[in-house]
């Protein structure tokens, strides 16, 4: 049996993943690691 709690510490730390590279990528980075952590973030929230 799945424990609720567990999930969603699990969904929040994936939210918080995502979010953080997605500051990461409004950084002065190069187009293809920009690219590459948005590609992540979306990974992180799917």
């Amino acid at each position: 049996m799945p424990d609720p709690e567990y999930e969603r510490k699990r969904q929040l730390e994936c939210l918080r993943l995502a979010s953080d590279l997605m500051q990461l990528a409004k950084e002065d980075l190069e187009p293809t690691l920009k690219a590459h952590c948005l590609r992540m973030a979306g990974g992180w929230t799917d």
